[in-house]
């Protein structure tokens, strides 16, 4: 008979009340969900994107915006320093940003392959121009069998069509 053996262990403080914003101990939770993601993602053959900037402009910087991040999940081409998205899969977008952010969209976030983006509770995407018809993201998928979600993010200022 073999005893199972603990690989790892993770123990996370509760926080002691309710915060509006999250708590150090909710990060660390939020970041062992990306790292878990980032182990897993080879598995499942999707890929990890990680959004290092709070800019919303697609341009050769050496960062990863959004757009860009989103343009690689779309062309599974890396893009600046954004990773390459996968075509089998759903692709992973998670933000590396100090604290609460909030980021600026100022074109169309169009999404055409699997993708799952995950705020971790501190992004604020935001219409960063003036038209009331105009849509933050849009899900524009060829194929029905691709999914598209997005967690724990706040929308502001967007077209809900």
């Amino acid at each position: 008979m073999t005893t199972p053996m603990r690989l790892c262990s993770v123990r996370l403080a509760q926080p002691a009340a309710l915060h509006l914003s999250p708590t150090r101990s909710q990060r660390y939770g939020r970041l062992l969900v990306a790292l878990l993601s980032a182990v897993l993602a080879p598995i499942t053959q999707a890929a990890l994107i990680v959004v290092d900037t709070p800019s919303a402009i697609t341009s050769n910087d050496g960062k990863c915006a959004l757009s860009e991040a989103i343009q690689a999940a779309n062309t599974n081409l890396p893009v600046d320093t954004c990773t390459a998205g996968h075509s089998s899969g759903t692709d992973v977008i998670v933000f590396a940003l100090p604290g609460p952010t909030q980021i600026g969209v100022t074109q169309n976030l169009v999404v055409t392959q699997a993708l799952s983006i995950d705020g971790l509770g501190l992004v604020t995407l935001s219409r960063a121009w003036a038209s009331p018809t105009t849509s933050l993201i849009v899900v524009d998928m060829v194929n029905p069998a691709h999914d598209f979600a997005l967690s724990n993010i706040t929308l502001a200022n967007g077209d809900n069509e």
